[in-house]
């Protein structure tokens, strides 16, 4: 059950993070391509791991009874993130590099609420494989209610 409220909870904060604004801004750009969505995926996919074992490594070398603490100051963190967006610039000639988007897009993702979100629940809560999971499908899901939603401008 924790399990699903944490997956449901990373896919709302995912549903307006940095990353899709980033991923809508390439894709008005350089048109709709199914190489975009599958770099987001892959980016997603990273981001989410990354922050899983970073979760579960937290978990491991603090003290158990500090993990709710912790937790709450990394829901904090988040809170703060989501409320407080970065400005992003539209780019004028983006680059056709499919390593240079999924870097982009990874990058943007790393300090993103939902991907704190995961590193929180997996201090703790769930086992580090299945906040990953879950991450990963919120993710996913996010980039792909965007890729089916947004209209390319050329």
């Amino acid at each position: 059950m924790m399990g699903v409220l944490a997956a449901l909870l990373v896919f709302l904060c995912a549903l307006g993070g940095t990353a899709q604004l980033q991923f809508v801004q390439l894709m008005q750009v350089l048109g709709r391509r199914y190489s975009l969505i599958a770099v987001a995926v892959l980016s997603a996919l990273a981001s989410a791991a990354l922050h899983g074992w970073a979760g579960e490594w937290l978990g491991c070398i603090v003290p158990e009874k500090w993990h709710y603490p912790v937790i709450s100051f990394v829901l904090l963190v988040a809170t703060v993130r989501f409320f407080v967006k970065p400005k992003l610039r539209t780019p004028k000639e983006p680059t056709y590099s499919l390593g240079a988007i999924t870097l982009a897009l990874f990058m943007r993702q790393i300090a993103d609420p939902a991907r704190l979100v995961i590193m929180a629940v997996a201090i703790g809560v769930v086992p580090a494989h299945l906040a990953v999971g879950l991450g990963v499908a919120a993710g996913v899901a996010a980039f792909a209610i965007t890729w089916f939603r947004t209209r390319p401008q050329k």
